[in-house]
């Protein structure tokens, strides 16, 4: 039997280190009350919302995930994942194969990266893997040792 691609990343997930850490950051972002300026800002933990790598945004979860230039090349591996996973998604839900998959919005991504979908255990633990990953690729929640 031939192992694909969504079966394999699902074997890597299961396997891997550190995805306790970077899950609890997944969570706090998921409540707003995580590390992002903006975050420590709505509870008076930070005078400045403002992002550190863009003096001229705030720091929310949308910039974090979709506009912070800092995190370009991170963000593309994610995009990427995601857009797999979308199709997967897709095919899953449609009898007609040759429709071709739903353009998210943003919103509609970044509720999909927040909490998955609701029609695939699976597809939920990439989705959490390619989020976290993403969150440790971009190096802004350093974790302390």
């Amino acid at each position: 039997m031939e192992v694909t691609a969504i079966e394999h990343r699902y074997y890597k997930l299961m396997n891997s280190k550190n995805i306790g850490y970077y899950g609890r950051i997944l969570n706090q972002i998921r409540y707003e009350i995580s590390p992002l300026n903006f975050h420590l800002f709505t509870y008076n933990i930070n005078a400045n919302p403002i992002c550190p790598n863009c003096p001229d945004s705030i720091e929310s979860t949308k910039h974090f995930f979709f506009e912070c230039v800092t995190y370009r090349n991170s963000r593309t591996k994610l995009v990427n994942d995601l857009n797999e996973i979308q199709s997967q998604i897709h095919l899953q839900t449609n009898t007609n194969v040759n429709v071709n998959p739903i353009t998210l919005t943003e919103d509609s991504l970044l509720n999909l990266m927040l909490y998955g979908t609701v029609s695939n255990k699976s597809l939920n633990k990439l989705i959490f893997s390619s989020v976290t990953n993403y969150i440790k690729a971009t190096k802004r929640f350093v974790k302390n040792l």
